[in-house]
This record gives C-alpha cells, sequence and structure tokens, in this order.
C-alpha cells in the first residue's frame, strides 16, 4: 500500500509541477487541482511517514475505524489515482487549446470587469455597511467581551449569549467574509490603507467568528484574485507560501489559546479535521462500505434533494431533508439521523456524492467538477472568478445558507450572460 500511496504522491507532484510550469493563461481547473492536491494528496504524504493521527477515540471512534481500514483506504487511493488522470487528461486538452494564445489576456479582463462593472460604488457601498453593521453587532451584543477575546473552549455560555450568537453574529459575520472578500476585489491598485484596512477585518473576523476555516478560505480567495491580477504564479507564490505557513501556525496555537489541546493535542489530527478532507471522504467510503454498522442518510439522494429545493420553507413541506453536514455529524458520533447535531465538521461535497451514491458517487464527484470547471472556463469574467471560487470553496467547506446565495448568484449570471448572447445575435 505504501508503493501505491508514494507513486500518487509522486505523480499528483508531478502534475502539479507540469501545471505551474505550462501555465499560459488562467483556467478554471488550476485552482481546483492545488486544492485538491492540498487537501486530498499531502494527508496521504503525511501519512506515509507519520501514520493516521491521533483521532479522539472517546468522541471519534468511527473515524479511527475508517482510518484504520485497508480496504478503504485503497478504495481513497484508486479515487485520488483516477482524479490524477482526470486533471492530466485536463491538462494536455488546455495545452492543445492555448497553442495559439500568444499571450495572455487574463489581467486585462480581470482588470477591465473591475474598472467597468456599473454596480461597482453600490457593492462596496454595501460591503462597508455590513463592516460596521459586523462591529455594531459586538458592540451592543449581551456581553461584548466575549466575542473580543479568544474563548475557552470548556466555558459554558448563558442562553442570551448563545441565542444572539446564532440569530446575529453567525449570519452578519458569514456576510462579513463576503465583504472582505469582495473589498480585495474592487482594490484594483492595492493600496497599503487598503491592504492594512482588510488585515484589521480579518483578525477582528477571526477573534470575534473563531471559525480557523473561514481564515483557510479568506487567504485562499485573496490567492485566486491576485493569480488573475498578476498573471503570474511566480509572482505571488513566495507572499503565498508565507501566509499560508502563517495560518497553519495559527490553526496550531489556537488550541492553546482556547485550551482545545485538552481534548487533543495532536497537530496533525488537527490539520485533518479543518484543513485536509482525506479522513472525511475515508469516513463516507467506509460507512457506504459498513451499513450495518454506519447510518448516514436515509436513502440515496436524500442531502441532494435539500440542495436543490432548499428554498422551499420546511412549513411547506414538513419532512424536507436537512443539510447534508447534519447528517454527516450524526454518522460520525454514531447517533440517529434524527438527533439533535450541536456543531460540524467543515467536509466537502466528495463525501456527499459517496453518500448518496454509493463508491461510484466517488466517479461521479470528479466527472461533476471537471464539467462545471469547463462550464465556468467558458464564461465571462464575473462567472469565471466566481464560479470557480465557489467550487474550491466547496473542496474544503460544506455547503452552507451563505454559499447557497452566492450559487444562486452564479446561476443568475450565468442565465443573463447567456441571454444577452442569444439577443446579441438577433
Amino acid at each position: 500500500m505504501v508503493v501505491l500511496e508514494g507513486f500518487i504522491v509522486a505523480y499528483s507532484f508531478i502534475n502539479l509541477i507540469l501545471m505551474i510550469k505550462k501555465y499560459k493563461r488562467f483556467h478554471s481547473i488550476y485552482p481546483i487541482i492545488a486544492v485538491f492536491d492540498l487537501v486530498m494528496v499531502v494527508p496521504l504524504f503525511l501519512e506515509m511517514y507519520f501514520g493516521i493521527p491521533d483521532i479522539p477515540r472517546d468522541v471519534y471512534m468511527n473515524f479511527v475505524r475508517a482510518m484504520e481500514d485497508q480496504t478503504t483506504l485503497l478504495i481513497y487511493c484508486l479515487f485520488v489515482l483516477l482524479a490524477q488522470l482526470m486533471f492530466t487528461y485536463e491538462l494536455r486538452r488546455i495545452k492543445r487549446l492555448d497553442r495559439s494564445v500568444t499571450r495572455t489576456n487574463d489581467i486585462q479582463e480581470f482588470l477591465l470587469f473591475i474598472q467597468d462593472f456599473k454596480y461597482r460604488k453600490i457593492v462596496v457601498g454595501i460591503c462597508y455597511i455590513i463592516v460596521a453593521a459586523s462591529v455594531f453587532s459586538v458592540i451592543v451584543a449581551p456581553n461584548p467581551m466575549y466575542y473580543l477575546t479568544f474563548r475557552n473552549v470548556h466555558i459554558q455560555v448563558s442562553d442570551s449569549i448563545a441565542r444572539y450568537s446564532e440569530h446575529v453574529i453567525l449570519p452578519l459575520f458569514e456576510l462579513l467574509v463576503g465583504a472582505i472578500i469582495a473589498l480585495k476585489l474592487f482594490d484594483s491598485k492595492n493600496k497599503i490603507g487598503g491592504v492594512v484596512f482588510r488585515i484589521i477585518l480579518i483578525v477582528f473576523f477571526t477573534v470575534v467568528n473563531g471559525k480557523r476555516t473561514y481564515l483557510m478560505i479568506i487567504i485562499g480567495v485573496f490567492f485566486l484574485i491576485d493569480l488573475l491580477k498578476q498573471g503570474s504564479l511566480k509572482k505571488i507564490a513566495p507572499k503565498y507560501v508565507f501566509l499560508f505557513g502563517m495560518v497553519a501556525v495559527y490553526f496550531y496555537g489556537y488550541m492553546y489559546i482556547t485550551d482545545k489541546i485538552s481534548y487533543n493535542s495532536d497537530w496533525y489530527y488537527e490539520m485533518q479535521e479543518y484543513i485536509f478532507r482525506s479522513m472525511h471522504v475515508r469516513f463516507s467510503i467506509y460507512a457506504t462500505l459498513n451499513p450495518e454498522k454506519i447510518h448516514i442518510l436515509d436513502y440515496p439522494g436524500q442531502s441532494m434533494l435539500s440542495n436543490l429545493f432548499f428554498f422551499i420553507p420546511r412549513a411547506i413541506w414538513i419532512s424536507k431533508p436537512s443539510p447534508y453536514i447534519d447528517y454527516y455529524m450524526r454518522g460520525v458520533l454514531g447517533s440517529s439521523s434524527l438527533s439533535n447535531v450541536t456543531y460540524h465538521m467543515p467536509a466537502s461535497y466528495y463525501p456527499e456524492f459517496v453518500s448518496n451514491f454509493g463508491i461510484l458517487g466517488l466517479a461521479l464527484s470528479l466527472i461533476f467538477t471537471i464539467w462545471i470547471m469547463r462550464y465556468f472556463d467558458k464564461r465571462k469574467t464575473a462567472c469565471k472568478l466566481l464560479g470557480t471560487a465557489l467550487i474550491a470553496l466547496l473542496n474544503v467547506y460544506y455547503y452552507n445558507d451563505l454559499l447557497k446565495m452566492v450559487a444562486m448568484f452564479i446561476l443568475y449570471l450565468c442565465i443573463t450572460e447567456k441571454y444577452r448572447f442569444v439577443i446579441g445575435r438577433r
């Protein structure tokens, strides 16, 4: 098995190097390959040397079983290998398409999109309103200092703070993520004042929200924006290697700051839970292979119905399925599919495909990834950028309400873009 893992890691590394070396113009598949390698291949490399992480057995015994199962590992390795073969095919296809391209026009297209966007001032204004509302929400909170310090995980919060966090802080600060990204997007000159302001906002968000995964998402989207602005991986690589390194250090330091280390002190496990996604995919595979031991969904396609028809109120559709992440966490904890879930882990859409369609879901998830990236690659700058960013996020995070709204907005952009194209031909 180690030989197979080593071959896959080496093959993935070669794919990544060829992608960087042959870069000619931006394509939607590029960030997806980079993110996939980070969350799926890097943990495979680490496992070759460190074995499986020190998973808290008293809580996540199902994770332990999944990570120790050799059949599950073999299927996971074949999944990653299939992904790399498909990536190789896409890179070669792109190379053929780009043979006629003599120069990169991504920068010009991107800058023109930023400069000519007629609702730019309105969007920036809304961003500042969200920032002001976020600050104000902390000031008027039942206990402002609770949100302005790193909270110890052992502290029991009052009912008023719990309700305020759920109904005010959480939705506002999810919007704040979008506002921070939009301010970065529309700061075409990247002035020092704007950079400092965004750093302050990121620190403010990190302290109040406390979600480390969001921090990685923000830096990842910043990387995508700068890649389009600069048009060169070499120019921005040193800065983002440093930034991602700092985020990794913060991930580990956060355990000490909040005393989460009393639950688990293994940095390797922390990376598996919050950054890497191999453990989550392997758990869904193990659950599919052992339905008598682990229960996630009640029937195939259950969570897909929730994704497609999320806009229908539960008052109208009483038996409406819950989001996949709820079923997933119940499966991890060994609870009933109807039990209450108080927290989530950021599983991606790959485990969801497996839970809905069985082992075949692994191949279907990759086919979906390639198809949707080809689709966005043919769109104009706005759809291409937002669509690529959304799929990159869904590689590391779950499909929450905020991302559903983003998906609807992207769908609107794509439909109106096509509609204008048809009208233009008339």
